[in-house]
């Protein structure tokens, strides 16, 4: 029989799986997420900070795409995508 494996998930465990998300994320939208900061907040909406207008546009070519990857990664309520400080897309899940 195996061993009882069951821990508890402390708020370090938390912090440090909800950045390899938002990681697996960046890496599967390199071209685009790299240069940009993103953070999930306690209302559990993502957040994007773009410094660039291109790298918006080219997330919203594929919004659809990004936003499923997001949801199933995530499992965020919604996005909020920001250019200099310009709230330029928003989108609650389903």
């Amino acid at each position: 029989m195996l061993p009882n494996l069951i821990a508890e998930i402390t708020l370090d465990d938390l912090v440090l799986l909800n950045k390899f998300r938002i990681e697996r994320l960046r890496s599967i939208f390199a071209e685009c997420l790299l240069p940009c900061t993103m953070y999930v907040n306690s209302q559990n909406v993502l957040t994007i900070n773009c410094p660039e207008p291109w790298i918006v546009s080219s997330l919203l070519i594929n919004i659809e795409e990004f936003c499923d990857y997001v949801w199933l990664i995530l499992g965020v309520k919604a996005i909020s995508m920001y250019c200099d400080r310009q709230l330029t897309y928003v989108k609650v899940s389903n």
